[in-house]
């Protein structure tokens, strides 16, 4: 930073390519915003000598808008360059200046490029006028120097790569790596505002956005009329969140001040689109002609993300909800979405905080988990044997994660998309969909039931003169192993599962049938339990299975492990065998 407090960032990237499968590390994405000055230093391909291999030039640099799936900062831009080459290992070096003179963070940093790839060595230095004041987070896997001379303070984050543990993907949210925040204590942005509490924050916010409540006269008379005689509170939400839902899309729209203003109430009304604050500041105003109070949440959203952390002050979301609070229960609004149910937590808001911008009040919210009970799956299999050839009489309800998926594919009339879906679900090889339908569907529906019929080349597999099936299908998760996962763990999403399979013996090869012990694991982690029936006319297979969401520490997961471990190896083994 110089002596005018204009942010100055330069950062610099070494990047080692071994093989094929790292070739997406080629691809290069340099995230800006319009009014930030973006200078490409150089950008060069060196074989392990040092040898130039290869230089990228500025026409080999494309700048377009970096789109996000809430449009929160949707005005920003991203230079995208590829560096690829065909003779392994070789090495990408590029190094980029930004200037800018309005901002909200002097730096996030995470030297952990990608958490499949091994970083070696990292540093972070954040040199800045004496007097300026900033506020910062760091992990307890960094070290840190600090140093003051000639009227400037500089703070030197260094990270060697040794604390680094190689994960697989997974949909966990967690905030085990090692990272770096670094914020003005006050800043400009549009206003002048402070990160000095959270408080503080959600008043620039709500400062910036106080006057976007505006609606014409038609439209307050609107509201009046469709209304008119609803007299119980949440019916009156309920309404207008339809109304909301069938009258406006969301859409990525470009404002100022880096994507944190929201349009007026009035550009949604007279535009019927937006993008999630200006759904959001719509659906407040909306409410507000009908006198029922509610608060704008700001939430870091999405399957995987970290949450933030709560005891830092600072921009640290990408989404923006609403909250009406009842008497007795508090609703919570996701205003982008035409195809979810009323008062719905999807799994991309659910249980995290959330800033509850408010007047002089403005506080983090914890957002309420999805409940076990609304996340589960029942699958119920009927097979039969007609002219030598399987069918299948499938019945799904489903619930959580797929039911939210099944609902925007329906919505869209995406049936291909839907069927798909369906055949992941139904986990049958060379099973073949014929027909499918769906039972008891409507708008509030917080479960889909679908009931298919179809075809599959052969339910048993022949060993010698045995006939072999492993009916146990309720899939798990792909864990690391305890010696590779030394961070805390969490399930993101509950899993909560039944199958039931029926299987009349008329339909059977002829020989003696052969069914596997039943099972019950109960650990403070889950349950598990199969039961297996054989009686004259069939044979009746049940697995069910729920692992709540919520944190594992490290030293709790080698039990986590070996829980789900026991279970893979039981399902393994586990086969019904006529012989």
């Amino acid at each position: 930073m110089d002596k005018n407090f204009v942010k100055h960032t330069e950062r610099s990237f070494v990047v080692q390519i071994n093989d094929n499968k790292s070739h997406d590390l080629a691809e290069i994405y340099i995230h800006h915003s319009p009014d930030q000055k973006l200078d490409l230093q150089y950008a060069r391909i060196v074989d392990l000598n040092g040898k130039v291999l290869r230089t990228v030039k500025k026409k080999d640099v494309l700048i377009k808008n970096a789109r996000t799936n809430q449009a929160f900062f949707q005005d920003d831009l991203v230079a995208q360059f590829d560096m690829y080459w065909n003779e392994y290992p070789y090495r990408v070096e590029y190094s980029y200046k930004l200037v800018a003179q309005d901002f909200l963070h002097l730096t996030y940093w995470n030297p952990v490029i990608h958490e499949s790839v091994k970083t070696a060595h990292a540093t972070l230095e954040v040199d800045v006028p004496a007097n300026y004041q900033l506020n910062y987070y760091d992990t307890d896997s960094l070290l840190i120097n600090r140093s003051e001379r000639d009227g400037r303070k500089s703070f030197k984050w260094m990270y060697n790569g040794q604390m680094q543990s190689l994960k697989q993907p997974s949909i966990t949210i967690r905030r085990d790596g090692p990272e770096v925040l670094v914020v003005p204590k006050i800043f400009h942005y549009g206003i002048s505002g402070s990160f000095d509490s959270w408080k503080s924050f959600g008043q620039w916010n709500y400062d910036l956005n106080k006057n976007a409540l505006d609606l014409t006269l038609a439209d307050k008379e609107n509201v009046k009329s469709l209304i008119k005689g609803l007299v119980d509170k949440e019916e009156i939400v309920k309404t207008l969140y339809y109304y909301l839902q069938e009258h406006t899309k969301y859409v990525n729209v470009s404002i100022d001040i880096g994507g944190l203003k929201s349009y007026p109430a009035s550009y949604v009304s007279e535009k019927k689109y937006g993008d999630c604050k200006a759904l959001t500041t719509y659906m407040k105003a909306l409410l507000s002609v009908a006198g029922i109070e509610s608060n704008y949440i700001l939430v870091k959203s999405g399957v995987g993300e970290n949450d933030i952390v709560e005891d830092f002050p600072s921009q640290q979301f990408n989404h923006v909800i609403l909250s009406v609070p009842l008497e007795n229960d508090t609703l919570w609004l996701e205003n982008t979405s035409d195809y979810l149910p009323f008062d719905y937590l999807g799994r991309f808001i659910q249980d995290r905080w959330g800033l509850s911008v408010e007047d002089d009040n403005s506080h983090l919210v914890r957002i309420p988990k999805v409940k076990i009970e609304d996340t589960g799956s029942i699958q119920k299999y009927a097979f039969r044997k007609v002219e030598n050839q399987w069918k299948a009489d499938i019945e799904l309800r489903l619930e959580g994660s797929v039911f939210e998926a099944c609902r925007y594919f329906i919505k869209n009339e995406m049936d291909d998309r839907f069927e798909d879906v369906l055949s992941d679900q139904v986990n049958l090889k060379n099973y073949t969909i014929n027909s499918w339908e769906l039972v008891n569907f409507h708008r509030d529906s917080l479960h889909v039931n679908i009931k298919t019929e179809g075809e599959l080349g052969n339910l048993f597999r022949k060993i010698g003169n045995m006939h072999i099936v492993q009916p146990l299908i309720v899939s798990l998760p792909s864990l690391a192993h305890p010696e590779d996962q030394k961070d805390e763990y969490a399930v993101g999403n509950p899993i909560n599962r039944v199958n039931k399979m029926n299987v009349k013996l008329e339909d059977l090869p002829v020989g003696e049938i052969k069914i596997p012990e039943s099972k019950s694991l109960k650990s403070k982690f889950g349950t598990y339990v199969t039961s297996f029936t054989l009686s004259e006319e069939e044979v009746v297979v049940n697995e069910s299975i729920v692992i709540p969401n919520g944190k594992i520490a490290p030293e709790e997961y080698s039990d986590f492990y070996a829980f789900v471990d026991e279970i893979i190896k039981y399902k393994k083994r586990s086969a019904i065998i006529i012989q």
